[in-house]
C-alpha cells in the first residue's frame, strides 16, 4: 500500500472520462458537507464550545490529503508540467490518526495559548469523527492505514460507497440546519 491511492483517486474525481457517472465530479464536495454536517450534528448533541475547530477538524483530512493531490494533477494537465509522483502523495499521512494528531498539534500553536487545549482537542476529535466516518466506507484501494507510520495494515468495514455521499448531503444539511435551529430556541431567536 502507498500513499498513492489519495492522488488517484484525487485525480479521477477531476477527469470527467474517469467517472462513473456525471455527478462523480460532485462526490469530493458531497463527501466535505457530509463530514461537516456529521460535526455540526455531533456538536449539537455534545454542546456547542468550539464547534467551528470541531467542523474545521472533520473537513482537514481530506483538505490536506486530497487537495494537494487534486491541484497537482490540474498543474499536470498544463503542457509540458511534470510533476514527480511522491510530490502527489506528500499530504496523505494527514488522514491517518498520527497524522492527525500533528496536524491538530501544529495548528493549535495559530491561538492564544488559554485557548490551544481546547483547539487542539477539538481539531483532534473533527479529524477522528472523520475516519470513523471514512472507515465505514468502500474504496478502490483496500482501506485506510490506521496504524501508520508503525503499520501498513489496512482496515475499511466496507458498509457505503462512497457515492453514496452525494445522496445524503442534502439530508444531511437539512437535518443539520434543523436541528441547530431548533437548539437556539425562542430565547436566542427572539434576541437576533
Amino acid at each position: 500500500w502507498s500513499w498513492e491511492s489519495s492522488a488517484s483517486l484525487s485525480r479521477s474525481w477531476l477527469r470527467p472520462s474517469a467517472s462513473a457517472s456525471e455527478m462523480a465530479g460532485w462526490r469530493p464536495v458531497a463527501d466535505l458537507f457530509t463530514h461537516a454536517c456529521s460535526g455540526l450534528l455531533f456538536k449539537a448533541g455534545t454542546g456547542r464550545k468550539n464547534v467551528v475547530a470541531f467542523v474545521a477538524g472533520t473537513l482537514l483530512p481530506d483538505i490536506l490529503s486530497r487537495g494537494p493531490a487534486a491541484i497537482l494533477s490540474l498543474l499536470e494537465t498544463l503542457p509540458g508540467v511534470l510533476i514527480p509522483d511522491p510530490l502527489h502523495h506528500f499530504g496523505g499521512p494527514a488522514h491517518a490518526p498520527v497524522g492527525m494528531v500533528v496536524v491538530a498539534w501544529l495548528l493549535c500553536f495559530l491561538f492564544h495559548e488559554e485557548r490551544r487545549d481546547a483547539v487542539f482537542r477539538n481539531l483532534l476529535g473533527g479529524m477522528l469523527l472523520h475516519q470513523v466516518a471514512d472507515v465505514l466506507q468502500t474504496h478502490v484501494t483496500e482501506g485506510y492505514p490506521l496504524l501508520f507510520p508503525f503499520s501498513h495494515w489496512l482496515f475499511e468495514l466496507d458498509l457505503v460507497l462512497p457515492t453514496d455521499s452525494m445522496f445524503v448531503a442534502p439530508f444531511l444539511m437539512f437535518l443539520s440546519w434543523m436541528v441547530w435551529r431548533r437548539a437556539r430556541g425562542p430565547a436566542t431567536r427572539e434576541a437576533h
